[in-house]
């Protein structure tokens, strides 16, 4: 009955398929999904007609995504054992093993004169944190926050706030986010990330349709306005400090929720390549024996209602395609996006001199009032 829907986000869940999805295992599954986290972090597609698995995308931050996996190659063998022979599960399982341990993989690229070429991975317990950040020491003396966000989680936007906090805290002069490889999660968290950022009054974050012949209005959330019963205590904007967020076609889902909501009202550019193009919004429904179904619902439309799903993807302002390296190594995209966030200084400085406004900060943005109480506020976030 799923399978007539024709729509790949949905599907029909076992009961251990149904509670993983939930977050809530039992016990005896714990061990297994530890294991099941310990890996080089990518996720495998159906088998290629030309030979090996298709590679889906590299999980942020995982060994696979650091050498340079990318998504749409394929994978032809683990240690030298091909994996034409096995199934797709069986391949999974070869890329697992213990933490620390190495496993070389042959990888080729889509094109068809392509040549393989084989890698060399270090096991790692995956998913990492949600967030994490490190300062950037910029020209004139500038300080940059980059911050890389894996993934959406219940805990992504409280990570979130505690780290503009502490830029706010450090006088950070502006953000470069990081959304590559991101495949979303919590619809809810990318709501609640953007209106970390947003200090617009009664502006769109995101609008949610339902489609039945035509499109109906199902629910839009506007910055400043958040309902209470779902974001508990939020406390609002944090920094009004210059923004810069990087994307590629990975990035998908929650990802572009958030981007959507920052560009469509003036907070961010978007560097990289084009997203993914997922703008559903799934449901799970339990059944009596403990199985579920996880269906579409809705769709998903930004601020000035474009339709990622229809439309295939956020397009950057910019170009740049490059992959994240290991933890503590620039690659050009992220270059790029801090010099991109020094250029949006350097343009409020001009704007200022040119208005005939004394400059007591070489941080124009940092005259906007904001409330201070909402740094070392506690709650929820």
């Amino acid at each position: 009955m799923v399978s007539s829907l024709e729509d790949r986000y949905s599907s029909f869940l076992t009961p251990e398929e149904y509670r993983i999805a939930l977050h809530r295992p039992i016990q005896s599954e714990l061990k297994y999904l530890a294991y099941q986290y310990t890996g080089v972090g990518m996720e495998i597609g159906k088998r290629h007609p030309e030979g090996g698995f298709e590679i889906i995308a590299p999980f942020a931050g995982s060994p696979a995504e650091e050498v340079g996996i990318l998504g749409g190659e394929r994978l032809l063998s683990v240690d030298d054992l091909s994996v034409d022979s096995l199934t797709a599960d069986e391949a999974v399982t070869l890329l697992r093993g213990p933490i620390g341990s190495l496993v070389e993989l042959e990888v080729i690229d889509a094109k068809p004169s392509a040549i393989s070429h084989r890698l060399v991975l270090e096991r790692r317990a995956l998913p990492l944190p949600p967030l994490r950040m490190q300062m950037v020491n910029a020209k004139n003396g500038r300080l940059i926050a980059y911050m890389r966000l894996h993934y959406f989680s219940h805990n992504a936007t409280k990570a979130m706030a505690s780290a503009i906090r502490e830029g706010e805290s450090l006088g950070v002069d502006g953000y470069v986010l990081d959304l590559r490889n991101n495949p979303g999660g919590v619809y809810e968290e990318a709501i609640a990330m953007a209106a970390l950022w947003l200090d617009c009054t009664h502006c769109s974050i995101s609008e949610t349709v339902r489609t039945v012949g035509y499109d109906v209005d199902d629910f839009t959330y506007i910055a400043g306005e958040l309902p209470e019963t779902i974001f508990l205590r939020h406390p609002g904007v944090l920094t009004h400090a210059p923004l810069v967020i990087i994307s590629n076609k990975n990035s998908a889902s929650a990802s572009e929720v958030l981007i959507g909501a920052l560009h469509d009202n003036g907070r961010s550019i978007v560097l990289g390549e084009k997203t993914f193009g997922k703008g559903v919004v799934q449901y799970y429904f339990p059944m009596d024996d403990g199985s579920g179904l996880k269906l579409t619902v809705a769709k998903y439309l930004t601020p000035k209602r474009y339709d990622i799903s229809k439309q295939g993807g956020l397009v950057p302002d910019k170009f740049c395609s490059d992959y994240p390296h290991a933890k503590g190594i620039f690659d050009k995209c992220i270059t790029q996006a801090v010099a991109d966030v020094q250029d949006i200084i350097d343009k409020q400085q001009k704007e200022y001199i040119r208005k005939g406004l004394r400059i007591f900060s070489p941080m124009p943005y940092r005259w906007l009032p904001l409330d201070e109480g909402r740094l070392h506020s506690k709650g929820t976030y």
